[in-house]
């Protein structure tokens, strides 16, 4: 009987290749834009790219730490601190002695896993002094910087993936049906030359084995690349109102779909279940659903405690180490101002009413780089905050920064 071409010499690298290659880019692609999305809108206060800010530049930074101590850092400087981390304590005393944000519980697992992915491949911000005259010039100089510059910022949109996983499934198909086709056809070739030769033998009692009866012209024949060849195998004993049945073997091209079905079912479990390359379903829609969040904000995001001063010690005290961790970095340890506003006169850049304060610290000014704190710090703490914050108004630090804003009387 003809022997087929085996399978797995043709599909199964090109299978496994497809199948593996462009998801995993694909993955850690969108984890380096999660993780720059996260920087953006978490760190760019307190950090930039290439040089020190209130904190330290993180560039290279995975060259000088161990990623470890670096999500641990993320997570909670002040608990590295507190349990003698020699470099910790060192960062801490190098930058002023100013405690970094807390950002365990704010900032998933998984969030922070992207972060370190992002700083892995950080490069440093292109000062717009020079940006500016590199376009100025015009220089073919220039021209050959800004190339390799534009090749190494090209990322593949969301439309681009699922078209190049489409292609990659279809070159699959094709080269499923491809190796179909060659596999028949050498059994077209042998069974020809088989039947060059065949001599008539007995046939047995039970069952009855010839040499494959190809038809009688080339259509016939390339008709059998897709139908199969009969085997001509009787099946003892099933014969049903004269009728024999025989065993003949599905079409090759559709012995060859089940067995790709067969592959990507072992890649697909390997992928999703074995080695959680990918997200299930449920992962990718909390993370959607998170991002819609984000972007779009949510219908019942609405405060739901009334806005009336704190004057309780304990609130105040607890808003004074919230303040210490979260925003001393940019209005400084009494509030004097720093990259941030002095915040203990009485001149405010977006109100100075007690509500005023709770909604720029709730909901952020993106554009001068404070963060929305909502979903960081629950509704009472922020009212803490800004019943702290009041209460500091007149206190007269040292170092006070300028004015800034409207004056309220």
């Amino acid at each position: 009987m003809p022997t087929q071409l085996p399978l797995k010499t043709i599909i199964l690298p090109l299978f496994i290749a497809f199948a593996f290659a462009l998801p995993a880019q694909g993955q850690e692609e969108a984890k380096v834009a999660e993780g720059k999305k996260l920087f953006t809108e978490n760190c760019i206060t307190c950090h930039k790219l290439g040089e020190d800010l209130i904190g330290p530049n993180l560039v290279g930074v995975l060259e000088r730490r161990k990623p470890e101590w670096v999500k641990a850092f993320i997570k909670n400087s002040t608990r590295l601190i507190e349990q003698g981390d020699a470099e910790a304590k060192a960062v801490y005393e190098k930058y002023n002695k100013i405690q970094m944000t807390a950002f365990e519980g704010v900032i998933s697992e998984e969030g922070i896993e992207a972060l370190v992915s992002f700083l892995k491949v950080a490069q440093p911000e292109a000062p717009p002094v020079q940006a500016a005259a590199a376009t100025a010039s015009g220089s073919n100089n220039a021209a050959s910087q800004a190339a390799p510059a534009s090749s190494t910022s090209f990322k593949l949109s969301d439309n681009d993936k699922i078209i190049l996983s489409v292609f990659a499934a279809f070159v699959v198909v094709v080269l499923a049906i491809l190796a179909a086709l060659v596999s028949q056809l050498i059994s077209l070739q042998r069974a020809l030359e088989a039947r060059k030769q065949v001599q008539q033998v007995p046939q047995p009692v039970a069952v009855v084995k010839r040499i494959p009866e190809l038809g009688k012209g080339i259509w016939s024949d390339i008709r059998g690349l897709f139908s199969g060849i009969a085997n001509n195998e009787l099946m003892e004993g099933h014969v049903y109102d004269g009728i024999q049945e025989m065993d003949n073997g599905m079409p090759p091209w559709l012995a060859y779909f089940f067995y790709v079905t067969i592959i990507f079912g072992v890649v697909y479990m390997l992928n999703y279940h074995v080695l959680g390359l990918g997200d299930l379903q449920e992962a990718e829609y909390k993370a959607e659903v998170a991002e819609a969040t984000m972007l779009y904000g949510q219908s019942k995001d609405k405060v739901k405690i009334p806005i009336v001063p704190i004057t309780d010690k304990a609130q105040l005290d607890n808003a004074a180490k919230i303040f210490a961790q979260n925003c001393a970095a940019c209005h400084g340890k009494a509030l004097e101002g720093g990259v941030g506003p002095n915040l203990t006169d009485k001149y405010y850049l977006h109100g100075g009413k007690l509500a005023d304060i709770f909604n720029t610290i709730r909901e952020g000014v993106p554009a001068k780089g404070m963060i929305a704190w909502k979903g960081k710090l629950s509704d009472e703490e922020i009212l803490q905050l800004a019943s702290y914050i009041k209460s500091k108004e007149g206190s007269n630090p040292p170092n006070a920064k300028a004015p800034q804003g409207v004056e309220m009387k």
